[in-house]
């Protein structure tokens, strides 16, 4: 099975954003984009960065250049996340929700893509599209909206803009307004839908032992367990799904309080990448970037034509 490490690179709280949820850099030590690439580059495997390119207008061109600049020099793949303005989050300082509200690329009544009409979705994504192509010479092929809030306008708008796959979609998730499948490949008006892969689990009354409740789970590093990403895999291989999205953010190695005040390392989750990355990679796993998906599925697109699955965790 194909595995796509997709890493959503973000940096929206706190009053040092960049430095604290991009870069994680905390101690003098980074354990942000550089942390992910340094256990991929250590596995000789690459990730693909879904850059939120918009928070130049936060940011600053310059910094937002330094950070895709980041990536790529170390050769990793850099796709498009795209966030046209962020929602109000009441665990913000106030000062930082009305800095994000003041400098919006677009509506900040309207955080989400599927609020916008085709011609507006159109200039969001080419906005998006064509300045990290001047940034890094590659052409852009996929994107992923921000918070899964995608329509069927979405992928009309990236049609037009010329990409080939999103990455929107995730499963009866309230922000995602796509009909797609769960764990395998939809083609929806030419575009190809790679969606948030995941699983079932399972919860289940003590006596008797009967399953009452069941949710979907994507395979996130900070969303899952060990054992249920090995599960998802193993499950995925025996009926015949042909990727697993390995979701994860920029701060994903960095834990956090709920008001953004406090970091630090979290050793767990990059004990638990490793540790699954290594068990992957012994089960003969395929790590593939965007770009080196997209080659395989444009090859022969019938292949990845299989039946929808979703496996159900239950711990013994």
């Amino acid at each position: 099975m194909m595995i796509i490490i997709t890493v959503d690179v973000e940096g929206t709280h706190s009053q040092n954003p960049v430095d604290l949820l991009i870069n994680g850099k905390i101690n003098n030590e980074e354990f942000g984009i550089s942390k992910i690439m340094d256990l991929c580059d250590y596995f000789q495997i690459k990730a693909s960065f879904f850059i939120d390119i918009y928070e130049y207008s936060l940011h600053g061109f310059s910094v937002m250049k330094e950070v895709v600049e980041k990536i790529t020099k170390r050769s990793h793949d850099i796709q498009l996340h795209t966030h046209p303005a962020w929602p109000i989050d009441s665990r913000d300082d106030h000062k930082i929700q009305e800095w994000k509200r003041n400098n919006c690329p677009f509506d900040p009544e309207r955080p989400w893509m599927y609020q916008y009409d085709l011609n507006e979705q159109v200039e969001i994504l080419n906005k998006g599209k064509e300045l990290l192509e001047r940034w890094i010479n590659t052409e852009i092929i996929a994107n992923r909206a921000g918070g899964y809030g995608a329509n069927k306008t979405t992928l009309a708008a990236a049609k037009l803009t010329g990409l080939k796959m999103d990455f929107s979609a995730f499963r009866r998730h309230s922000n995602c307004r796509l009909k797609a499948s769960a764990n395998t490949i939809t083609t929806i008006d030419g575009i190809v839908e790679v969606p948030t892969t995941g699983f079932y689990r399972a919860r289940f009354l003590r006596f008797p032992k009967i399953p009452f409740k069941r949710r979907f789970v994507k395979t996130d590093i900070d969303w899952a367990f060990l054992e249920e990403l090995k599960f998802y895999y193993e499950e995925g291989e025996r009926h015949n799904l042909k990727f697993m999205v390995l979701f994860m953010h920029s701060y994903s190695f960095v834990k956090m309080s709920t008001n953004f005040e406090f970091f630090e390392p979290d050793y767990n989750e990059i004990r638990k990448f490793e540790k699954f990355i290594e068990w992957a990679l012994y089960k003969k796993a395929s790590f593939v970037t965007v770009n080196e998906f997209w080659n395989s599925y444009n090859s022969c697109p019938s292949t990845f034509q299989t039946r929808d699955y979703i496996p159900t965790y239950s711990k013994a």
